[in-house]
C-alpha cells in the first residue's frame, strides 16, 4: 500500500489503542493522536501486514513510536544519598507531550558512571548483596543465584504503568556502559560478574580488560539465567 494511502486509511482507525499513524501531520492526525494518547497500549506489537515499515497494535492499527528516555527511569542514579527519580511526573511529561514510547535502561554495576568521575550509584539491583564477604566497593559481595526481587517488581510494576498510560515499554537487557568504555570511570570494579565481588566463583571479564567474554559459554549462561527473570517477569 502506498504510504499517503495507508496514512489516509489509518486516520479511519479512531477505536481504542496507541498512537495510530493518523496523517501524522495534518489537523485531522493531531487531532486524533490526542484522543489515543490516553488509551491502554495494546500488544504485542506486531509488523503491520499492509506496510511494513510500521507496528500494528494488539487491535491491527498502526502505531507510530515515539518517545523520551532518560537513564534512571528504571534504576535510581546519583552521588550518595541517591535521588528518588520522579516517575509519575516523568509518566505525566510523556502522556502531556504524546508520547507512546520508552525504554528502561539497565544498570548492572553498583556504581560508576561513563560521563564522569564521580561515584554514581545505582539502586536497586537485579542481584542481592548477601555476602559473606566483601565486594571491591566494600558492601556484601553478590549471590548470582539470587535475584533481587524489589529490581523486578519494578519493571513490572513500571512497564504496567506505562500501559495504562498508553505508552509501550522496551525493557532494556543489556548495555556497554557497565563495562569499560573508553570513558574517565572504570565501572567493572563494581560489577557483579567481577570474580572479586560475587561468592559463586564467577568471573566473566575477558583477560584484563573489564569487559565481559560474551564468547564464554558460562557468561552467557549467566546471561540467560537473567534473561528467562526477565521474561517471567514482564509476561
Amino acid at each position: 500500500m502506498h504510504r499517503r494511502e495507508f496514512l489516509a486509511a489509518a486516520t479511519q482507525a479512531t477505536a481504542c489503542g496507541a498512537v495510530a499513524l493518523s496523517g501524522l501531520f495534518s489537523q485531522t492526525g493531531r487531532q486524533l493522536i490526542a484522543a489515543l494518547t490516553s488509551a491502554r497500549a495494546t500488544g504485542p506489537l506486531r509488523i503491520h501486514p499492509q506496510n511494513p515499515r510500521y507496528f500494528a497494535d494488539g487491535n491491527g492499527h498502526p502505531v507510530y513510536l515515539t518517545g523520551a528516555h532518560t537513564w534512571a527511569n528504571l534504576q535510581d542514579i546519583g552521588v550518595a544519598p541517591i535521588p528518588k527519580f520522579d516517575w509519575p511526573k516523568y509518566l505525566d511529561m510523556m502522556q502531556s507531550n504524546r508520547l507512546n514510547f520508552m525504554r528502561l535502561w539497565q544498570w548492572l554495576q553498583a556504581e560508576g558512571a561513563p560521563w564522569t568521575e564521580d561515584k554514581i550509584l545505582f539502586d536497586p539491583l537485579p542481584y542481592l548483596r548477601t555476602g559473606p564477604g566483601s565486594a571491591l566497593d566494600g558492601k556484601p559481595k553478590f549471590d548470582l543465584i539470587k535475584f533481587n526481587q524489589a529490581y523486578f517488581d519494578r519493571i513490572r510494576s513500571r512497564t504496567l504503568e506505562a500501559r495504562e498510560r498508553g505508552i509501550y515499554v522496551a525493557v532494556q537487557l543489556f548495555q556497554e556502559f557497565s563495562v569499560k568504555k573508553d570513558t574517565p570511570c572504570d565501572p567493572w570494579p563494581s560489577h557483579p560478574y567481577n570474580g572479586k565481588n560475587n561468592i559463586n566463583g564467577f568471573d566473566g571479564e575477558k583477560g584484563k580488560t573489564s569487559d565481559l567474554d560474551h564468547n564464554r559459554a558460562d557468561v552467557r549462561a549467566m546471561q540467560e539465567s537473567y534473561l528467562h527473570k526477565v521474561i517471567d517477569t514482564v509476561n
